[in-house]
């Protein structure tokens, strides 16, 4: 099991939720928004929500505000370079696919 007070936990959390929403976890198919408006925006207002609830829920604490922006962010950016890298000709040439 996970240590619950890991960063590492909390971005494997956001990552898994991240994948299983799918296409509307997908940024860069989003339109640009300056007044947080868009779908993606508000699915990652949700996620934190639901990170903080479950961690609440089954750890007994909560994660700070800073801790959960954080994660997701990390989250969001580990799976957007492994996106990129399986876009990437050279890359699938490199490893033989």
């Amino acid at each position: 099991m996970d240590n619950p007070y890991s960063e590492a936990a909390l971005i494997r959390w956001f990552r898994d939720a991240l994948e299983a929403a799918g296409v509307d976890a997908d940024w860069e198919q989003q339109p640009l928004s300056y007044d947080a408006m868009n779908p993606y925006d508000f699915l990652c207002l949700a996620l934190i929500r639901q990170a903080e609830r479950t961690w609440r829920l089954k750890y007994g604490f909560a994660p700070t505000p800073g801790q959960l922006h954080k994660a997701l962010g990390a989250a969001q950016f580990d799976l957007a370079r492994s996106r990129r890298q399986q876009r990437l000709p050279w890359l699938r040439r490199l490893l033989g696919h």
